[in-house]
């Protein structure tokens, strides 16, 4: 990661909403792993798993689509070790005529908001438990009960990207 220089110590970027329905998996991970010792009450969705118990890992078999030199020697050392922090998992419904690599470009204006999409069908996931490049496996955790919900609704795809090439890896 690179440090932030020390000619950006005190400058300041407009405020703007982002929409942080995108991270309610993210959010219910850490809420829910981290109930036990938050020391306050903390009032949870309905939706919301909130007990660590309720978090499952799962994992699934993948097929790489990175192209060898796309990436750097220290980054296919990373993946040998199981450590790349640049990888982020989509769970998507996918819209009609959008493909992966126009979906992750659009990220950023769908975070502020400026590309709209209806809610619970797109979430992103920054905490990806194991990418596994030479086993093909990748592992991420997900409550038990959204995990059986998406399984039983149609449509839902499974996008592992890297952020640093903005490329879809699967």
């Amino acid at each position: 990661m690179v440090p932030v220089p020390l000619s950006d110590i005190d400058r300041r970027v407009p405020r703007r909403k982002i929409r942080s329905d995108l991270l309610h998996i993210e959010l219910e991970n850490i809420l829910a792993l981290g109930h036990p010792g938050i020391p306050i009450f903390v009032s949870l969705p309905q939706t919301f798993a909130s007990k660590p118990e309720e978090i499952g890992i799962f994992e699934a078999s993948v097929y790489w689509l990175l192209d060898p030199t796309d990436i750097s020697e220290e980054s296919l050392q990373r993946f040998r070790l199981r450590e790349e922090p640049v990888m982020q998992i989509l769970l998507n419904k996918p819209r009609h005529g959008l493909t992966s690599d126009a979906l992750i470009s659009r990220i950023p204006s769908i975070l502020n908001g400026e590309n709209p999409l209806p809610l619970d069908t797109l979430f992103i996931l920054t905490s990806v438990e194991l990418v596994d490049f030479m086993g093909c496996k990748v592992q991420w955790r997900l409550s038990k009960a959204r995990a059986h919900m998406m399984a039983h609704e149609v449509n839902w795809v499974m996008i592992i990207y890297r952020t640093d090439l903005q490329k879809p890896c699967v």
